[in-house]
Order: structure tokens, then C-alpha cells, then sequence
């Protein structure tokens, strides 16, 4: 089943930002099919909700780091969801404008990673390799994951710099 919804245009001081919900093929059973040559543009956004986390956003228009990540998101195996809060957000931009959006969620396991897989009001929950994700996420400038339980986000990882 697809969907389109509108890409809205929201004022932001002197700067616009743009809003839209996905029109990927949804699966339950699956994580998103982020189609091959198909992703212009990837946003990822680390902590910001919570006062004593620093917000870290970073793009990329690389389609080759585009693509490392997405196959990295393709390979997810279903989860089960649980109570924690997403600590950043994933969202990948199609050539035809619709986006497709994963919410990260801490990590509880020495070996893995898990995001919810959004489409309109529900999700699905998916776990992929920590330390392909941690590579891939740190090509495109992504470092300090929450690595689970207390501390959360790693403000102080900052890549090397």
C-alpha cells in the first residue's frame, strides 16, 4: 500500500523547512525498500529533545553515502518495540520528493541497533548490525550513538574533530 501526502513549506526565522511524510511502500513485514538510485538526499538528527542532550543534525547529498546507509537500513530484521524514546531521526529524500523517516532508538545490545520504520500514525520496528550502522552513520558525519542505558548520546564524539 503507498501513500502520498504533501511536502509542506513551514517559515523558520529567515530560512524555510521542509515537511513531508513518506509515500514508500509500506511492508509490515519488512524494513523500508529505499529503492536503488532512487535516494537524492539523507538528514540525520541526534538528541535535542531532552535539555542535557546536544542536538547534532548533518546531510548529505552523496549517493554513494546515501547508499551505504541505506543498505545498512535494508538489512533490518523485524524487533519488538519497546518504551524508549527515539534519540535522533533518519530521513531519506526520493527523487520524487517523498521521504521516507526512521526514528533511532537507543542501543541495548553490545551488537545492534534498533529504528521504527514511520508511516502516517503507526511504525514498525526493526534491529540492524551496531557496527555497520556506526560506520555508515559516521561516512556521513554521525558519531556519538546513543549507546544505551544511562548517559545517552555521547555529545563529546565528535569524529575526530
Amino acid at each position: 500500500m503507498a501513500s502520498a501526502i504533501r511536502i509542506l513549506a513551514l517559515p523558520v526565522l529567515c530560512c524555510s523547512l521542509a515537511v513531508a511524510v513518506s509515500s514508500a511502500t509500506w511492508s509490515s513485514d519488512g524494513p523500508p525498500s529505499l529503492p536503488e538510485g532512487r535516494l537524492v538526499w539523507v538528514g540525520v538528527s541526534l538528541g535535542g529533545s531532552n535539555g542535557d542532550l546536544t542536538e547534532l543534525r548533518v546531510s548529505s547529498a552523496d549517493t554513494a553515502r546515501i547508499e551505504a546507509l541505506a543498505s545498512v537500513i535494508r538489512s533490518g530484521v523485524p524487533a519488538k518495540d519497546h518504551k524508549c524514546r527515539d534519540t535522533g531521526s533518519i530521513t531519506f529524500v526520493l527523487t520524487n520528493g517523498s521521504t521516507v523517516k526512521l526514528g533511532l532508538l537507543g542501543g541495548h545490545s553490545e551488537g545492534s541497533y534498533e529504528y521504527r520504520y514511520y508511516r502516517d500514525l503507526t511504525y514498525a520496528v526493526f534491529r540492524v548490525d551496531r557496527a555497520e550502522l556506526e560506520t555508515v552513520l559516521r561516512c556521513v558525519g554521525v558519531c556519538g550513538l546513543d549507546p544505551g542505558g544511562p548517559g545517552g548520546i555521547d555529545p563529546t564524539d565528535v569524529c575526530g574533530q
